[in-house]
């Protein structure tokens, strides 16, 4: 049954639940379980009082210097250099450079990454992150490569396989979710959206509900867990 404090329906559908879930960030933020969102009842749901926090959530519209856009995940939050974990069992099947960070010294690009797991039931884009040591990149001067099944890297639920990197000026988890079989990233640039793309409001509000319990008893949830 639903509540007028559940995600209000976007044009796509909500992502699926995972068995065995876990809260993707490990961090002490104040707001680590934190998911912007509009419920059924027109009230946002974000930290503070800036209005511009609303802009965090699943489909807010945007401008930016290409045009106006849709926002394809949810930012959660975080510090540069928190872990970034699976939220489920799961193999790696892109590393690319997504996101533009700055300038480099010779005038390319700087680029953190993002990283797509599938999961099985769904794939799941792990934004604005560089992953750490053994996780093998697909970004070429060809273009973002799929990895070959036999070159995969398998992830663990609650496996570390990234950390937070700082895009600019904020850092955060860029978060977004797609069909099972999705093998690339999409953008959203008219109201209709990509046919793989998923709402991901409720996974998330599903995931953080079971790790505030832990959180609660200081374990191993979202908080530092060393």
């Amino acid at each position: 049954m639903t509540q007028p404090t559940d995600p209000r329906p976007t044009a796509c559908p909500f992502a699926p639940a995972v068995s065995g879930g876990v809260w993707p960030v490990i961090t002490d933020h104040p707001h680590r379980l934190l998911v912007t969102y509009l419920d059924r009842a027109g009230t946002y749901h974000y930290a503070g009082n800036d209005p511009r926090e609303r802009a965090r959530r699943f489909a807010a519209y945007r401008k930016g210097k290409n045009g106006p856009r849709y926002h394809c995940g949810i930012d959660l939050y975080g510090r540069d250099g928190d872990p970034v974990r699976a939220i489920a069992d799961g193999v790696i099947v892109r590393n690319f450079g997504a996101f533009r960070r700055g300038v480099r010294p010779d005038g390319t690009p700087w680029l953190v990454r993002r990283i797509l797991v599938d999961h099985g039931a769904i794939v799941v884009g792990y934004g604005e992150v560089m992953p750490i040591d053994g996780v093998p990149d697909t970004h070429t001067a060809r273009g973002r490569a799929i990895l070959a099944p036999e070159a995969r890297t398998v992830v663990r639920a609650g496996e570390v396989f990234a950390a937070i990197r700082k895009q600019r000026v904020s850092s955060m988890l860029h978060l977004e979710v797609y069909r099972a079989g999705t093998t690339q990233g999409a953008q959203w640039l008219t109201r209709r959206p990509p046919v793989q793309l998923l709402d991901p409001s409720l996974l998330l509000l599903e995931l953080a509900r079971d790790a505030l319990p832990l959180a609660a008893r200081g374990g191993p949830d979202s908080t530092r867990d060393g």
